[in-house]
């Protein structure tokens, strides 16, 4: 149209333009609509999905799952298999480990009746409840921070374990059986329970064959949780009398490392008792054939309230960088040089700012979206929350920004 229009005289330009602007108002008209209904299956089709299933729509939208696909070969695939479960060491006794000390034996012999249902009750409830024995370690680092600041002087240093749930080695579990008297009763039960585990994969439509489970524990076994960390206790345990922690404001003395599942956070008035610590966890760990992650691993070091990476620790050989140069994530919380939450609060008004975003994008209608927020963003930021020192002003401009959002799309 636009070479006719040209080549046109003047006279029939014009009616050739006017016919031009009549299709293209008529192609403008058909592709709008065309997108609103394209729109309309779309919101159709999301509302579909959040009302067959609201808890795994939220988890779609804020949890961005990595995706990809395996390109190696099915033989390649199997030999990995086998070099992450098999145990060529098997066979051989882990022998002894002079930073292991006796544990006190127990007064009362360990019951192996099956549990009575008054006993589930009990249990059930405590865990409704979401009792744990213990300090909440993430305060305590928090706090301990705090003070060195201002008071005294902190080392701290987490660790981090490699493939620690794959890599246990059967007979570290013995030991642990042994060294806090599991009934000899239990620990036959246990050692046949591993001995005959296999494992095969579905990788796309092809399947592994079987794989023995020669060492690491099964992900989902409720029994394997408890093995795990009776093997991370004998680790802990064997720096316990390396030194004391570091003292609080309060006169009390803290435990110099502590772990949760398969972090290890050890933490000392100075470096030298830190050294102290991961030498002592660093013997214990090889003896128990356990490897850290030293580049994952990161090491803090306060000096007259102000980080330094004057002091450098190692672990296995290995340098363990420090929060001065990358700043590590751990139980949830981040910790960076600063010293304090500016960065994170910058992370939660992020988190608000881009989660809003992403329910108002969903197109769902506002009933739907209020649950969205209730339901889905709102436990993704209260966790945070309560991790870091938040000015009441600056949780009044999160509310602010979430009322503002919430009556711009009412």
């Amino acid at each position: 149209m636009g070479c006719k229009v040209r080549q046109a005289s003047k006279e029939a330009r014009i009616s050739l333009q006017e016919l031009r602007d009549v299709q293209r108002s008529h192609l403008l008209s058909l592709r709008r609509a065309e997108e609103a209904n394209k729109r309309r299956k779309l919101k159709a089709r999301k509302r579909a999905a959040f009302v067959a299933n609201p808890f795994k729509f939220s988890k779609s939208l804020f949890n961005k799952e990595k995706s990809g696909k395996l390109q190696s070969s099915i033989e390649e695939i199997q030999q990995y298999l086998r070099d992450t479960h098999s145990d060529h060491q098997r066979e051989e006794p882990l022998g002894h480990c002079p930073k292991l000390e006796a544990e006190t034996p127990p007064n009362t012999t360990l019951d192996t009746k099956e549990s009575t249902f008054p006993e589930v009750k009990e249990v059930v409830r405590k865990v409704r409840a979401g009792s744990a024995p213990g300090a909440n370690g993430i305060h305590a680092i928090s706090q301990q921070i705090r003070e060195a600041k201002v008071t005294s002087d902190l080392t701290v240093v987490w660790l981090d374990l490699a493939n620690a749930y794959g890599s246990l080695p059967h007979q570290l579990i013995e030991e642990a059986m042994k060294q806090y008297y599991i009934p000899e009763l239990i620990q036959g039960i246990m050692d046949e329970y591993f001995n005959g585990i296999q494992l095969r994969f579905a990788v796309g439509n092809r399947i592994t064959s079987w794989q023995k489970l020669e060492k690491g524990i099964v992900t989902g076994c409720t029994i394997s949780v408890v093995l795990f960390v009776m093997r991370m206790n004998l680790i802990i345990n064997a720096a316990k009398r390396e030194t004391r922690g570091p003292k609080t404001a309060f006169g009390m003395f803290l435990s110099a490392n502590r772990g949760f599942m398969d972090d290890l956070t050890v933490s000392t008035k100075t470096h030298v008792q830190a050294r102290w610590v991961l030498s002592a966890l660093d013997e214990a760990a090889t003896w128990a054939r356990i490897k850290f992650k030293a580049k994952k691993s990161r090491s803090m070091v306060i000096k007259n309230g102000q980080t330094t990476k004057k002091f450098n620790f190692q672990v296995q050989g290995e340098d363990i960088p420090s929060i001065v140069d990358s700043p590590i994530k751990c139980l949830g919380k981040w910790y960076d040089a600063s010293l304090n939450d500016a960065n994170n609060i910058q992370r939660i008004k992020n988190q608000l700012q881009e989660g809003l975003k992403q329910i108002d994008q969903t197109g769902l209608p506002g009933k739907f979206k209020a649950w969205l927020f209730q339901h889905g963003l709102l436990p993704r930021l209260m966790w945070p929350l309560m991790l870091y020192e938040i000015a009441t002003s600056t949780v009044e401009g999160l509310e602010n920004k979430r009322s503002a959002d919430t009556c711009v799309d009412g």
